[in-house]
């Protein structure tokens, strides 16, 4: 993470997207892990996929991202609705 809560993507990662660029999310004022995981979500909503699919994106393009989404037993796994 450059930026706590800030996700930037590659729209051309997307099949489902026509054009490309980059589509960036942020959100401040929670914890780091809550805020990345809000922009996550956004990010997800706005181009129609899945959280998970976001996060498989960022992690194959070498972008880090908190170390709780690895962990099924933590509560934003779960809200992001990863393991399903």
């Amino acid at each position: 993470m450059q930026f706590a809560g800030s996700i930037t993507i590659d729209l051309d990662d997307f099949p489902n997207i026509s054009g490309s660029g980059y589509l960036q999310a942020s959100i401040s004022g929670m914890k780091a892990e809550e805020d990345v995981a809000g922009s996550v979500i956004v990010l997800a909503k706005i181009i129609g996929t899945t959280p998970g699919d976001i996060i498989e994106k960022v992690e194959s393009n070498f972008g880090k991202l908190p170390e709780c989404f690895d962990d099924p037993t933590h509560y934003l796994y779960k809200i992001l609705g990863l393991g399903q």
